[in-house]
């Protein structure tokens, strides 16, 4: 499935020429709205400082749609494919990108020999408080975790159908990696597990002001299909 952010657009209307043409006027809006005037101008940057964009639960970069005259045609999709093809200068940045269900791998491959970014780094990993492992998990047994993406992630398997999956420290990876003279961008859709990741970012070593912007999704019992502790309210707090 589409990101949740994709599916408020209208990006699933493929149908007709007029659903098409609202789906590309209600994008621009969206586009001009977070990108218009809400860009900080960069300041001067030490030698060696580098643009970097990390995107935490990346999905698929690339879609293969099957094509009438045969054969198949790959569009960029998802998070990852809105900022290179959005983003002032997406073309200098590094991308790093987290996503803990393989079914997304074959995607990730292609976009290494396909897109022109300063260095792109993917990781086949969630991304926690803790280096660890977590859970893909579904209420429904059916489910094909191996090439379907789970319902959120979870810390156990008890609930429904799981797979389990690497968790990296997300703190500790800014740390190492990241420095204070560096520009990130941090897209954030972890299934739920934004109520632990970001208040243990904003504890002292956390570094959340390692980050110059964050856009983030936040799940809460509200939202149709996700199942939540946390209400709506909760996210405005």
């Amino acid at each position: 499935a589409p990101p949740a952010w994709s599916v408020s657009l209208g990006l699933r209307c493929r149908g007709s020429a007029q659903l098409q043409a609202e789906t590309r006027r209600r994008k621009a809006s969206v586009n001009a709205h977070l990108l218009g005037n809400m860009l900080p101008s960069w300041p001067a940057r030490a030698d060696g400082a580098r643009n970097v964009y990390i995107d935490l639960g990346a999905n698929a970069i690339y879609k293969s749609y099957p094509l009438q005259a045969g054969g198949e045609q790959w569009e960029r999709t998802g998070s990852v494919g809105w900022f290179l093809s959005t983003y002032p200068n997406a073309s200098l940045f590094d991308v790093i990108a987290f996503e803990p269900n393989l079914a997304h791998r074959e995607s990730h491959a292609r976009v290494s020999n396909a897109v022109r970014v300063a260095r792109l780094e993917y990781h086949a990993a969630a991304v926690g408080v803790r280096n660890d492992t977590a859970f893909l998990v579904s209420r429904d047994k059916s489910h094909d975790l191996s090439h379907q993406w789970g319902s959120r992630l979870g810390p156990s398997r008890s609930f429904g159908k799981s797979l389990s999956v690497p968790m990296i420290d997300f703190v500790e990876f800014l740390n190492r990696h990241i420095r204070p003279s560096d520009f990130v961008t941090v897209k954030m859709d972890v299934e739920n597990g934004e109520w632990e990741l970001l208040p243990s970012m904003l504890l002292p070593g956390g570094n959340v002001t390692l980050i110059d912007e964050l856009f983030f999704e936040c799940h809460h019992r509200e939202t149709p299909s996700i199942v939540s502790a946390h209400g709506y309210t909760d996210c405005l707090h």
